[in-house]
């Protein structure tokens, strides 16, 4: 059978941070935005809380409220962003790709800074116009002092105004330095040499070593970077030895076959230092913890929505015969089987070794059923799926067990989907690949995400899907 997994490249959403880090050539601009960004939010606080005062009570403002508020938000705000690397290179630099995380940081540290007013009994010395005011308008200059740091940092390195580091790359001539010159150009590097690590007839070059210490001196160097497919080659271990006697920064560039390596987590064993190639499903902390926010989130949406599920509920029951609620067998966590509940959108009730896919335009659908599915109204039921512990509120999306069959046939790993609980929405769902899968490549890109999620969870990483289903399905619904 065709493995049609491994050609298929995984959508960029989320902010994933799929990259090498890049240092900055001038790591103060990291400082300075920091420092920027903080100043800047505790002006919003004190020009709010200025124009506020002036504007409807026509007498002084007093600012000392103020500026307490904005240095307390300022500091939780740089603090988070830091801890979400808001202030690495590639983030900085990719401006418009980080708002949504500067928006997230900027919001969670202005709703910690209200918690902690509320649990202090201080919220009273606050006015509720002049929080609102700082909360838009601290997020505005936030956007603003991105966006033109960005664009002055990327003018600085066009121009030549920032003073660029000046670079030796000695490269594998099998790989190349192509890549590497790239990315040192848009950083803002001057490679003043490149030099290969071995002649045209793959010999080391053996006078490499000798030369290094004039090269660096007389090129005035600032850091060597080295990039060889093997770092026990023949020859590596006498460059380096060479370079450790220069007081330069010496970076290695790992081959694009080791990457995926170096991204995965660092444990020890003993003395030893082992790569995590694949994470256990999820620590027992970490089930507790997802516990608990299915429980939370599942209970919360029962009692806000019970309304909406009364009225799905009884249009279905006018609109066609047969039972409100479907139940249908489904493969859960560690390939247990479960009764998956949804709203009937079909006239059929399918459950066999045999279940045809639903498609656009499918004549078994009701005329309700077209309306919920394409709203994932349908779906609802399944909360009581996950208050019973067989769903998660994310998570890989169950299949029928036909399709079970069918795709574990096709695509290679498709069974590593049941590492996991299934879940009401997925990371799939909120990158673009919701509904049908016409093709085994549509499935193949869906598996994939699928198998990033599990292997890259967290607390956090759960918020932001439930967060970007709600996006979706709103955007959904403005079309029926």
């Amino acid at each position: 059978m065709a493995d049609y997994s491994a050609n298929y490249q995984m959508p960029d959403t989320l902010g994933r941070e799929l990259v090498l880090t890049e240092r900055f050539p001038h790591p103060i601009i990291s400082v300075q935005l920091a420092a920027l960004e903080a100043a800047a939010i505790i002006a919003v606080a004190a020009g709010s809380q200025a124009f506020y005062t002036i504007a409807f009570w026509g007498q002084p403002a007093n600012l000392d409220v103020a500026f307490g508020l904005g240095l307390v938000v300022a500091a939780l705000y740089v603090l988070i962003a830091h801890a979400r690397g808001l202030y690495r290179s590639p983030r900085i630099l990719a401006s418009r790709a980080a708002l949504p995380d500067v928006t997230t940081s900027w919001f969670t540290a202005v709703l910690i800074a209200a918690m902690s007013a509320f649990l202090l009994k201080i919220g009273d010395q606050f006015s509720r116009a002049v929080a609102i005011a700082t909360c838009g308008g601290g997020l505005a200059t936030l956007t603003a002092a991105r966006i033109l740091t960005a664009s002055a940092v990327k003018s600085g390195i066009r121009l030549g105004t920032l003073p660029p580091r000046r670079a030796i790359v000695f490269f594998d001539p099998v790989t190349g330095p192509d890549e590497l010159l790239a990315a040192l150009a848009r950083q803002g590097h001057r490679v003043m040499r490149c030099l290969p690590l071995r002649d045209a007839a793959g010999r080391p070059e053996t006078d490499l070593p000798e030369k290094i210490s004039d090269l660096v001196r007389s090129e005035q160097v600032d850091e060597v970077f080295v990039t060889s497919p093997i770092p026990n080659a023949e020859g590596f271990d006498a460059l380096m030895a060479q370079l450790r006697r220069l007081p330069i920064g010496v970076r290695f560039v790992a081959p694009p076959e080791m990457r995926p390596l170096l991204q995965k987590p660092i444990l020890d064993c003993g003395p030893l230092k082992t790569f995590e190639l694949q994470r256990p499903a999820l620590r027992s902390h970490e089930r507790a913890v997802k516990r608990a926010l299915d429980i939370t989130g599942a209970l919360i949406a029962l009692a806000c929505l019970w309304p909406v599920l009364a009225m799905v509920a009884l249009a279905i029951k006018l609109d066609s015969r047969g039972p409100v609620i479907f139940a249908q067998d489904r493969t859960g966590s560690n390939g247990r089987i479960f009764r998956i509940f949804k709203f009937r959108s079909m006239r059929t009730l399918d459950n066999g070794p045999v279940v045809r896919q639903a498609r656009r335009g499918d004549p078994r659908i009701t005329a309700v059923g077209r309306w919920i599915r394409s709203t994932s109204l349908d779906e609802l039921p399944q909360f009581i799926n996950v208050l019973k512990g067989d769903m998660s509120l994310v998570g890989p999306r169950p299949h029928v067990l036909a399709h079970d069959s069918q795709y574990s046939a096709l695509i290679a790993d498709y069974a590593l989907r049941h590492h996991a609980k299934p879940g009401i929405t997925g990371f799939a769902q909120v990158s673009g690949l919701r509904g049908e899968t016409e093709t085994p490549e549509l499935m193949a890109r869906r598996v994939e995400a699928d198998l990033w999620y599990i292997a890259n969870w967290s607390l956090w990483l759960d918020i932001k899907i439930l967060f970007r289903t709600v996006g979706v399905i709103t955007n959904i619904s403005k079309v029926y």
